[in-house]
């Protein structure tokens, strides 16, 4: 597999992962960049045994948490936005489309107050639809940490959704 089949095949996987992060066009973007300049020198280090899709998830999850603990942070937690497109899509009326959108606001500024640790292993599960068995191997966890891991992170998602209805 060439480098240009890697990025035709894996270039909105990768760029996805990064705007669900990030919740930025330009900084999913410019971490997708950085995550392909990464495959790119790396490429000739892969061991073809290993599943090149996980092994571009690593270097995806890897990549967005070093970004969300660097300069990209305060950026990124500050550029909450809502893809109303897909919103106006379902709802049926614009009672419905403000529902959802305050809805989807809310539980984006919850997975924000997570840690870094915790979003990507909500983002990986619930947005991505990895399996358990996929996400131990992206994060190099072993599988029942997954669950352990998924289990916190959910509760912990619960108890600031409850704190901000609770307002």
């Amino acid at each position: 597999m060439t480098f240009e089949d890697i990025i035709n095949h894996y270039g909105d996987m990768v760029y996805n992962h990064c705007f669900k992060f990030t919740r930025n066009k330009e900084t999913a973007k410019d971490l997708t960049q950085e995550i392909f300049l990464k495959i790119y020198q790396n490429l000739s280090r892969f061991r073809r045994e290993a599943n090149i899709k996980t092994w571009i998830y690593r270097i995806t999850v890897n990549t967005c948490l070093t970004a969300i603990n660097s300069a990209y942070s305060k950026k990124m937690k500050q550029s909450i936005s809502v893809d109303l497109f897909s919103m106006k899509k379902s709802a049926e009326n614009i009672e419905e489309q403000i529902i959802i959108a305050e809805n989807a606001n809310n539980l984006q500024e919850a997975l924000q107050q997570l840690s870094p640790n915790d979003q990507q292993i909500v983002i990986l599960f619930y947005y991505d639809q990895l399996s358990y068995e996929e996400i131990s191997k992206v994060l190099n966890i072993p599988l029942g940490t997954v669950g352990i891991n998924l289990f916190r992170a959910r509760k912990k998602l619960k108890k600031i959704l409850q704190a901000r209805n609770d307002l």
